[in-house]
């Protein structure tokens, strides 16, 4: 599936019930680097997020049928997924909902005038095309379309490639947190959060 071009692309906000299975695993192998340490396994996280996925909240680039990239839209009310304890004790064992609980340490909070990118993922046969820049400008024009003033999000300091993505899209590093001991479970040892105004 090796893309060349844009040709036959596109980008749809919202999952249609065929490609949820795509769409999460694809957002899971995105985030692996924070929430594997902590859930474990792929297949059982990919179960977990699949169940847990709130369509609305997510954008989706698809060529010729097959998703390609996902975006993940957060707001003060509503995440591009939302599991619960209960599904996580059920699918992830007696630890699963204290397994949630921690990655819950790692989510970040939304203020009402903020929507906050939670997950950029790109198929790899699909990178280098503009894919990852078109589903940014379609989360700028929806954060706008709502009278949003920001867009924000986070990316870890083992990928460099997509905070040159984020600063070409005006995006600003505001913030950095460092894991500190938690750095031992993790594959990258701090975070950055960036912003862009849209006012």
């Amino acid at each position: 599936m090796r893309m060349e071009s844009l040709q036959d692309l596109g980008i749809e906000r919202g999952v249609k019930p065929d490609d949820i299975r795509a769409v999460t695993e694809l957002y899971v192998r995105c985030l692996a680097s924070k929430i594997l340490p902590i859930l474990g396994d792929y297949p059982k996280a990919v179960d977990l997020f699949e169940g847990a996925l709130n369509c609305h909240q997510v954008l989706i680039a698809k060529h010729k049928g097959q998703v390609v990239g996902v975006l993940g839209l957060k707001t003060a009310s509503a995440s591009p997924y939302e599991p619960t304890l209960r599904e996580a004790w059920r699918i992830l064992g007696v630890l699963g909902p204290l397994r949630l609980m921690l990655l819950g340490l790692l989510d970040n909070s939304c203020d009402p005038q903020t929507v906050f990118i939670d997950g950029l993922a790109v198929h790899e046969e699909a990178r280098s095309c503009g894919i990852g820049s078109l589903l940014l400008s379609k989360a700028d024009e929806i954060a706008r379309t709502d009278g949003k003033s920001f867009l924000a999000l986070e990316v870890i300091n083992t990928n460099p490639r997509a905070e040159a993505l984020y600063l070409k899209h005006g995006f600003r590093r505001v913030a950095e947190q460092r894991l500190g001991i938690l750095e031992l479970f993790f594959d990258f040892s701090s975070a950055a959060e960036m912003r862009k105004s849209l006012v």
